[in-house]
Parts: structure tokens; C-alpha cells; sequence
């Protein structure tokens, strides 16, 4: 068959997927369209239970808490008729039959949870307990995402608690980084900022974090990169805009801070990997 145009063609038209392309259902009947929304989750491999440790997980998307039998022998927990033959979807895509209830406490960052959860004869790997709404759903607890992390609380003053969470974390040190000569950089081109960290440590490095501004007067880039804390260095400036940059000396470009010693840098830019060989 020779080329032509989709208006040409002389096949069947078929209705293509608006969200995955695919040309075998439409939109409304994309198995995509109905994944389920991401859920809080957290590993939590110190939960306490009757003195014992607990390898424990929170899965703020399941309905129910569930033990498996083994754990639940080697707590010596006893099983309540309830939840008897209750069927548990979502094991590797399988399914799991309850073989009873049981009902006991377990310390989680220090709150201890009444937990009512279903007993199966299952394999869920590494986790023994997973903590479902029913513990998760109790009153005055409380579950805070924060910087990809779940923690628990039975404050009931939220906004206090994140606040003394902040003060509590060990932020890295903040230091400016000002410009020592000044700097023009014309629209839709790149250079470098001679730069000098304020007040920085005595030897060492820091890191820039990348920092972009688009306002109506100026579009630019800040690139990540790492520099010296106690002499002049350069830090890369992209114009994206369509009017010139014009920076004086002592111009705060962007702000510096500590960093892990287990990032690696390379001429001065942030890898995630340590680069292999010389190159």
C-alpha cells in the first residue's frame, strides 16, 4: 500500500483513547482513568506489640488492619469469630480468606493504637502487621504527610505540633550568595556569576539549589551546582528571557546551604551517582 494522508486512509475509522492513546477502548473505558489515587504509606518497623517488635506497615488506602497467623501465634493472640470468611482482595492480584478478628494494642511513634484487625494465612512479605483505616480512623488520631513522611499524633492542635516538627529537624545552614562583580547576560544566552558565599565556612563546600524566576521583566535559571564556601566561584546564569540582565556587584543571586556528605559533585554539578572512572 502506498502512503497517504489519515484523511485518505481507507480503513475503518477507529476512536483512539484521549488519555493513553491506545485504539481499542475510548476514554471513559481506560483502565487508567480508574487506577486509584496514591495513599499515605509508611514502613514502620518498630511498632510495639505486647512488648514484642512488630514489622508493621500504614496504608492509609486499605479499609481494614490485617495480621497474619503467624504473628498472630507468636503474640499469642486469640481470634474472635468475628471477620470469619471475609475475602481480601490485593495480595500479589490474589485473594485472601479472614480467619477470624483479633483485637490488641501496638505503639506507633509513641501512640498506642486499639487495633481490630482480620487474621489471614498469608505472605506479605517483610510487613506482619498492616494498618489500615479501622486503626488509622480512631479518635484524636491523626495522620501528617510531610516531606514524604507519615507520622502520627493524637494532638489535637496540628499547626503546634508541625511547629515544634520544624524546630525539631535539623535544618541545614542558609548562607547568601552574593555577586562580587557585575554581571550582564544578554536575552536567550547563558554565563556564569562570580560569586561569593557570606559568611560561609571555613573551607568546604555548599550547594546551590536551583532556582528559576519568570516574572514580566526577567525569565532566567539559577543551576544547581556546588561552590566554594570561603573563596570566589562561578555559578551558571541562563537567560531565557527577551531582555538583557543586568546585575551590580553585591546583587543577592541565590542562597547556599550545607549538604550530606554522601551527594557527589563533579566540575561543580550535582550527581545522583558516583561517576564511573575519570570521566
Amino acid at each position: 500500500m502506498t502512503t497517504h494522508f489519515s484523511r485518505d486512509c481507507p480503513m475503518e475509522r477507529r476512536e483512539r483513547c484521549r488519555r493513553c492513546g491506545a485504539a481499542d477502548h475510548v476514554w471513559a473505558d481506560c483502565v487508567k482513568r480508574r487506577e486509584p489515587p496514591q495513599v499515605a504509606s509508611k514502613a514502620v518497623p518498630k511498632a510495639i506489640s505486647k512488648g514484642c517488635p512488630v514489622n508493621a506497615y500504614i496504608d492509609s488506602g486499605s479499609e481494614q488492619s490485617i495480621v497474619t497467623l503467624a504473628t498472630a501465634r507468636r503474640l499469642a493472640l486469640s481470634k474472635k469469630g468475628l471477620g470469619i470468611g471475609v475475602v481480601l482482595k490485593g495480595f500479589g492480584g490474589g485473594q485472601a480468606v479472614a480467619l477470624g478478628e483479633a483485637w490488641f494494642t501496638a505503639k506507633v511513634d509513641d501512640i498506642e493504637l486499639d487495633i481490630r484487625a482480620l487474621v489471614t494465612d498469608v505472605d506479605m512479605g517483610a510487613v506482619e502487621l498492616l494498618l489500615g483505616q479501622s486503626a488509622l480512623s480512631a479518635p484524636g488520631i491523626t495522620m501528617v504527610v510531610r516531606q514524604g513522611k507519615a507520622l502520627l499524633t493524637d494532638e489535637g492542635d496540628i499547626e503546634a505540633f508541625l511547629g515544634r516538627l520544624t524546630l525539631a529537624e535539623s535544618e541545614p545552614e542558609r548562607y547568601e550568595v552574593r555577586l562580587v562583580a557585575d554581571l550582564i547576560c544578554p536575552p536567550r544566552s547563558h554565563t556564569v556569576a562570580i560569586v561569593k558565599v557570606m559568611g560561609g565556612m571555613a573551607g568546604g563546600k555548599v550547594r546551590v539549589n536551583e532556582r528559576r524566576v519568570c516574572t514580566k521583566a526577567h525569565n532566567y535559571v539559577i543551576d544547581r551546582c556546588f561552590i566554594e564556601a570561603d573563596k570566589f566561584d562561578m555559578v551558571p546564569v541562563m537567560n531565557y528571557g527577551e531582555t538583557f540582565i543586568n546585575w551590580k556587584n553585591g546583587h543577592l543571586l541565590a542562597r547556599a546551604e550545607t549538604y550530606l556528605e554522601d551527594e557527589h559533585i563533579q566540575n561543580g554539578r550535582v550527581l545522583r551517582e558516583k561517576p564511573q572512572g575519570g570521566r
